[in-house]
């Protein structure tokens, strides 16, 4: 899973920073073919500064997903 290109960034009055991204979900599992794209994939992805170098989660999908 990776972003759709979508970022938004707050910082809050205790100075912690808090990322938002679109998840997207990509695969290549035949470099001959290209890239798969699946343009149903859904969620918003969520990050603070209190994970370290955990990977981001996501906290909301379109219902049905």
């Amino acid at each position: 899973m990776t972003t759709d290109g979508s970022y938004a960034i707050l910082i809050d009055n205790n100075g912690m920073i808090h990322a938002f991204a679109g998840a997207m979900l990509v695969f290549e599992d035949d470099p001959t073919v290209g890239l798969g794209l699946f343009l149903t994939t859904d969620g918003l992805l969520y990050w603070n500064e209190s994970f370290g170098s955990n990977p981001p989660v996501v906290i909301a999908t379109a219902p049905g997903y």
